[in-house]
């Protein structure tokens, strides 16, 4: 039981104040109490809390009771968002919110540190690589797929946003979409609509929009505010967090203005209590929270997800059968669900006749042709639409 009221339920699962079960995604505000340090329920694995209240985290950071954190080099960032070097000085911080520190290592908005070689060290302690590869904290290589756990810092932004935000003096950051990221964690929608904390969005009106069974909201100009803070509008072209421009025959648009090449990907990103974008098209969010992928999955509050067979992907990335057993996994990660069908390291689900099943719902034969979610076969060359899970 938070002091604002919320109750973390050991599912994951968040119970509101007025009692109803909160949408996934949701993020309980911080409460910093006298002679309390503030709710670190969202640091990353490993922060260890000493008795003075300091919390160290993997990436070397020390966060501080009064709320300031020292960084690696001896730089203090302060509780009102600047960085002061060890000799006294401030350095001026870039347009996109980062700050370059006294060794030359640049601090990024969401509290990240990117070496002089282009390698990342989150607060957790991974090291992003710039070919994509991952070091673990334990000194291991991450499987290919493998997605970094998000965290969030005290006074840093979600590790999941999207790249081309504008952080402003203010705290807000505008995103190439028209939605601004207020500090207070309400998001300013460019119909003028609000999208509060709690989930719901306010119209200028002062009343809520109702959400649509998917999750989406109709905007009061007409645009489709999507679960994964895409909006679409009227004539089926998506505008992405990021600024990318997504159009119905597949063709995206860069923030640069020019047209992507065939097979580009656009960038995972997660705004804070909105769906990852990695979730593929056609997922639906139900009101207990539940999120219901075309392929049979249902992705839980707490993380975990419930196959099509009745078995549960856990959160430690064990599979757990009906009767309570766990599933052992095949060399490549693989396993064979109790109806003989076999889930794939990706979350694709391979039938006893060969056939996949991708979370997006197109159905993939053993001699490459693809059926569309509508039942339709899709033209020759069609890619499918990379999700991660």
């Amino acid at each position: 039981l938070t002091p604002t009221g919320h109750i973390q339920l050991p599912d994951g699962g968040v119970k509101m104040p007025d009692g109803s079960m909160a949408p996934l995604g949701y993020r309980i505000s911080r409460a910093a109490l006298p002679n309390f340090t503030e709710a670190h329920s969202e640091l990353p694995d490993g922060a260890r809390a000493m008795p003075d209240g300091d919390v160290y985290l993997p990436n070397g950071m020390v966060l501080h009771l009064d709320g300031s954190i020292l960084l690696p080099d001896g730089s203090v960032r302060t509780v009102d968002g600047k960085v002061q070097w060890p000799d006294g000085s401030s350095p001026r911080s870039s347009p996109g919110g980062s700050y370059q520190l006294e060794d030359g290592r640049t601090l990024l908005p969401n509290g990240d540190i990117r070496n002089q070689n282009g390698n990342i060290i989150t607060p957790s302690g991974h090291i992003k690589y710039p070919d994509g590869g991952v070091l673990l904290p334990d000194g291991s290589m991450a499987p290919p797929g493998y997605r970094v756990p998000e965290s969030s810092l005290p006074g840093f932004y979600p590790s999941g946003m999207p790249e081309g935000g504008r952080y402003l003096p203010d705290g807000a950051v505008h995103l190439p979409n028209g939605i601004i990221l207020k500090p207070d964690g309400s998001m300013w929608l460019p119909d003028g609509s609000v999208w509060t904390t709690d989930g719901r969005v306010r119209r200028p009106d002062g009343s809520y929009a109702q959400p649509n069974p998917d999750g989406s909201y109709q905007l009061t100009d007409g645009p489709i505010l999507m679960p994964n803070g895409d909006i679409k509008n009227q004539i089926g072209n998506v505008l992405t967090p990021s600024g990318h421009i997504k159009y119905p025959d597949g063709q995206v648009r860069l923030p640069n203005g020019n047209t992507a090449p065939p097979g580009y990907q656009i960038p995972h990103y997660t705004l804070p209590g909105f769906l990852p974008s990695s979730l593929p098209d056609g997922a639906q969010t139900w009101p207990d929270g539940t999120v219901h992928l075309p392929n049979g999955m249902v992705m839980q509050p707490n993380g975990s997800m419930l196959l099509p067979d009745g078995s549960v992907h856990t959160t430690d990335r064990r599979i757990r059968r009906p009767d309570g057993s766990h599933t052992q996994l095949n060399a490549d990660g693989s396993c064979v669900l109790g109806d003989g069908t076999m889930l794939l390291p990706d979350g694709c689900i391979k039938k006893p006749n060969g056939n996949v099943l991708v979370p997006s719902g197109h159905l993939v034969s053993p001699d490459g042709c693809i059926q569309m979610p509508d039942g339709a076969v899709a033209p020759p060359g069609y890619s499918l639409p990379e999700r991660t899970l």
